[in-house]
């Protein structure tokens, strides 16, 4: 389970507490805090959980298709449908039901639900037969609910309904302390099974995500961490996201726009060497590069010049820094600079502002 670190130690006791419990649960906190990696936790330390544990996502669909997914219908109910189908809250049955992002359901459906959590019975659509369904309800949101029932957009009654016991997941930037231990445990899970070698990270890296503010939570370091196992190790500073390293105030100004100016002399003359002297990107930036006597932020200069002379057109950038002139150099050249995140949106080198 991802609750993981010191910093975090009242919210496993929290949740050790109410798995003892059967009353409903509202888990709130920002998206990407791991409020669904909350609600399994809850399950499987609950006597439910050799039980079923059924997820609905109550953003990702329609709301007639969301009252189709939680309480079933029967055939010919409606157009398309060919066959009876279960709902969630029904193969839920004995164990529990996640209503994620709760606060996305539509006014009618919380009706629905709302009567269901009063009765424990649900009446399929179409069917005249009511069934009773014995489930523990859990829902998360990312909303603010206490200000969405004051404009009148969720129920106030379903509100109290779901909030019988509450856990709040903090953002990620509240407990930057325990990032050590979700990096080391993100590169164990994405790495064991594939025989590679686990993130090796430098202490100023690590300091420099302990310094980012991570507005995608902990679903952003997951991602970022997957993205650097791929890459060389030990993994230094310059091999972070550019977004982590601006933000934290890693990159200077000088960077931002341009050429560093401490490698300014050497990346210039290995610039001209590809661009003046025909040599190759292949030859000359790529062997550095995986060698390490080029850091990712120098080669992402060199790619920033050429795009600023391209105007933003990779193909222009491809012809520039010699990659080759057939499709297939072209494409390896592309999938280089996407693995080892050297790639730079196109569309700010068309855009007429100050870079």
């Amino acid at each position: 389970m991802l609750i993981i670190g010191g910093a975090l130690s009242a919210l496993r006791s929290q949740i050790e507490r109410v798995a003892l419990s059967d009353s409903k649960v509202l888990i709130t906190g920002p998206t990407g805090a791991g409020k669904e990696l909350v609600a399994q936790e809850i399950h499987r330390l609950s006597y439910r959980a050799q039980k079923p544990l059924v997820t609905i996502n109550c953003a990702a669909l329609t709301d007639s298709l969301l009252e189709t997914e939680l309480f079933g219908h029967i055939k010919g109910s409606f157009t398309g449908a060919y066959r009876d189908q279960r709902g969630k809250l029904e193969q839920a049955h004995l164990g529990t039901i996640f209503l994620d992002e709760i606060g996305d359901m539509a006014l009618s459906t919380q009706a629905r639900v709302l009567r269901f959590l009063e009765s424990g019975e649900i009446q399929p659509v179409g069917d005249a037969v009511v069934r009773k369904v014995e489930v523990r309800v859990i829902t998360a949101t990312s909303a603010d609910l206490q200000e969405m029932v004051s404009q009148r957009s969720f129920r106030k009654d379903l509100y109290y309904r779901i909030k019988v016991l509450h856990i709040e997941v903090p953002p990620l930037k509240d407990h930057t302390r325990d990032i050590p231990e979700l990096v080391e445990h993100f590169s164990k899970m994405l790495t064991g099974s594939n025989g590679r070698e686990p993130l090796v990270l430098s202490n100023k890296a690590l300091a420099v995500l302990q310094s980012y503010d991570w507005p995608g939570n902990v679903r952003e370091l997951k991602n970022v961490v997957e993205n650097l196992v791929l890459g060389r190790q030990p993994v230094d500073s310059g091999d972070l996201p550019r977004e982590i390293l601006e933000q934290s105030g890693s990159i200077s100004e000088m960077e931002k726009g341009g050429l560093a100016e401490t490698a300014t002399l050497d990346l210039n003359k290995l610039y001209r060497r590809i661009t003046e002297g025909g040599e190759s990107f292949w030859e000359l930036v790529y062997p550095a590069y995986m060698n390490r006597d080029l850091t990712k932020r120098q080669a992402r200069v060199l790619i920033d010049r050429a795009l600023r002379e391209t105007r933003g057109n990779y193909k222009a950038v491809a012809r520039l820094l010699n990659v080759g002139d057939t499709l297939k150099e072209y494409k390896r050249f592309l999938n280089f600079i996407r693995k080892y995140d050297l790639k730079m949106p196109f569309m700010e080198y068309r855009m007429p502002k100050l870079r």
